[in-house]
């Protein structure tokens, strides 16, 4: 955004609404209200739910892809997707992947506009 690329709108979902996630197994009830009110002002009818573990993208690891991502969510699958995603750090392919480092590493979930493209693509800025 700071490059004025066009990014499409959204908002986060901190790692300390995945510890409390862990502490109870599911978002608590006002957390809950909280994204759903913000989904409502994002005004999209169907969103991206993407995970961002804090242990990727490091020199010793490219986290892309070992986590989940929920495209074309709407507003009743949007809590479920995000706790999709705050699990799949526990999940198969995260602790094959991890070796170890996603049981210190946290998750953050990032809720985008959903835009229907006719292509896509990855960037890397490093060579991978």
């Amino acid at each position: 955004m700071r490059a004025d690329f066009s990014v499409p709108p959204g908002f986060v979902i901190t790692t300390e609404a995945y510890d409390r996630f862990l502490q109870t197994g599911s978002m608590p009830d006002e957390a809950v209200r909280e994204v759903e009110d913000v989904f409502d002002r994002l005004g999209a009818p169907l969103v991206a739910v993407r995970s961002s573990a804090t242990v990727e993208d490091s020199p010793e690891a490219s986290w892309a892809g070992q986590l989940d991502t929920f495209l074309n969510t709407d507003r009743t699958h949007l809590i479920e997707n995000i706790e999709q995603c705050f699990r799949s750090l526990q999940g198969d392919r995260a602790r094959a992947y991890g070796h170890g480092a996603e049981k210190t590493a946290k998750v953050a979930v990032i809720v985008q506009k959903m835009v229907q493209s006719d292509i896509a693509g990855v960037a890397f800025t490093v060579n991978p």
